[in-house]
């Protein structure tokens, strides 16, 4: 079974850090040249993200914050159940300008 990923290997994207929980990031394609089903995954522990292990879309879990983690670089794996294949995914978050907050409750 040879398994063929379309495109170079390397995504990019840019995503607000104020996007909300479920938005969609972007979307890896491969195919495999026998037909196989060819199924997705993102190697490492990202709980900011998830993907369809069917479709290729990736999408947002939980919120991020540029000040902590300016960039992103996924590491996706298609597989066909015996080979599989890899490509880098670079989520860069734009910044959001918050407001200052306070850093007591209470001043006297």
């Amino acid at each position: 079974m040879d398994l063929w990923v379309y495109v170079v290997g390397i995504y990019n994207s840019t995503l607000s850090e104020a996007a909300k929980k479920g938005t969609l990031i972007l979307k890896v394609d491969a195919s495999d040249v026998d037909k196989s089903n060819v199924y997705f995954s993102i190697i490492g522990n990202y709980q900011e993200f998830i993907i369809d292990p069917q479709g290729g879309e990736i999408y947002l879990k939980s919120s991020l914050d540029r000040e902590t983690t300016p960039l992103y670089s996924l590491y996706v794996v298609a597989s066909d159940g015996s080979l599989t294949s890899t490509a880098t995914v670079y989520v860069n978050v734009k910044d959001v300008n918050e407001a200052p907050k306070f850093l007591q409750t209470t001043y006297s």
